[in-house]
């Protein structure tokens, strides 16, 4: 059984005692998988950990968008970011404590209750809208279905340029995450916007970055 070599990386105990007498991933709670010592480098390697979280290790993931982490160094407390926004201001706080989390059956946040303490904070969860008619139409849509892995149909983007706004087209996404990937594309940040879960007040981005 591989064992983790925690010279340069500075891990708690409790979690070394745990992963090092696992032989494969586990899964726990059928939704959470806690990575196995054998995976635990491919894991990090693959997603790029040491690049954009580098005081971070990956530990698991919740099967779908999001990593867990343990910070370098440090305690046992768990940690999770989307993995469509590996920054460290994008870090949030799970658990207090490894071993209690893994125990407890690693129960995440409750998206209802993610409500930002700043009322002008990006939110985590909520939903992506179109608020402006993208300046190259057709062109500006194509490149947003990329940027952001959806599946629109031809239908859909030319629905999109012709419908009343806003639009909403992605139901259930992840602002922050959304707002990281576009960022950089200031066209797309002038069009683009979003509304937290249950929240009736729509923002681009632009608005929110001024």
């Amino acid at each position: 059984m591989e064992k983790i070599d925690n010279k340069n990386i500075g891990l708690p105990k409790s979690y070394l005692g745990y992963v090092n007498n696992l032989k494969e991933d586990a899964l726990i709670s059928d939704l959470i998988t806690i990575f196995a010592s054998c995976s635990l480098e491919e894991q990090n390697r693959s997603n790029e950990i040491n690049k954009y979280l580098p005081d971070y290790v990956a530990i698991g993931d919740d099967g779908g968008d999001y990593l867990f982490f343990l910070k370098k160094n440090s305690d046992s407390t768990v940690y999770w970011c989307d993995g469509g926004g590996l920054f460290p201001e994008y870090i949030e706080f799970v658990y207090s404590d490894f071993t209690t989390w893994v125990n407890d059956g690693c129960p995440i946040p409750n998206e209802d209750e993610n409500v930002a303490e700043d009322e002008n904070a990006i939110p985590t969860y909520g939903s992506i809208w179109l608020v402006a008619r993208p300046e190259n139409g057709l062109k500006d849509i194509l490149q947003l279905k990329i940027l952001l892995a959806q599946f629109w149909t031809p239908l859909q983007m030319k629905a999109f340029l012709s419908q009343p706004l806003p639009i909403c087209i992605i139901e259930q996404g992840r602002p922050v995450a959304v707002g990281v990937t576009i960022r950089d594309h200031l066209h797309l940040m002038n069009c683009v916007g979003f509304s937290g879960v249950g929240e009736q007040r729509i923002r681009s981005y632009s608005e929110v970055n001024a």
